[in-house]
């Protein structure tokens, strides 16, 4: 059987979570509730498509990462993006600040990320 292609990856998983998305806000009443504030409030579709956008570009990179790779090189990449945006984060602005222990934490994920480069 022939694997499916990553847009097609993509194409099933964005779907089936639409569809489960569509379900469940219609049965929460959410549904009814996003429509009309989207009618009150055009300007926040430009926002919607922006977002959508960005969302379709950064998943064809993560569905290229499994497809051509495997999932824990995705893992990989996908940690050490968050631990290098918490850090430039603390550093940049003092005011978000990190406990000893959260320092811990990072240094441990950096130390893993090392040994992993390593090997």
């Amino acid at each position: 059987k022939a694997k499916p292609t990553m847009h097609e990856s993509m194409f099933w998983t964005n779907a089936s979570g639409c569809l489960v998305a569509l379900v469940l806000a219609f049965l929460t009443g959410h549904l009814i509730e996003g429509v009309a504030f989207c009618q009150r409030n055009p300007e926040v579709l430009n926002a919607v498509l922006v977002y959508s956008l960005a969302s379709a570009v950064g998943q064809n990179f993560i569905y290229y990462t499994i497809t051509q790779f495997n999932a824990l090189l995705l893992s990989t990449v996908t940690t050490t993006r968050k631990i290098f945006s918490t850090v430039y984060s603390v550093l940049r602005n003092p005011a978000n600040s990190l406990s000893p222990e959260q320092w811990t934490g990072c240094g441990l994920v950096f130390l893993g990320l090392l040994i992993e480069i390593l090997e």
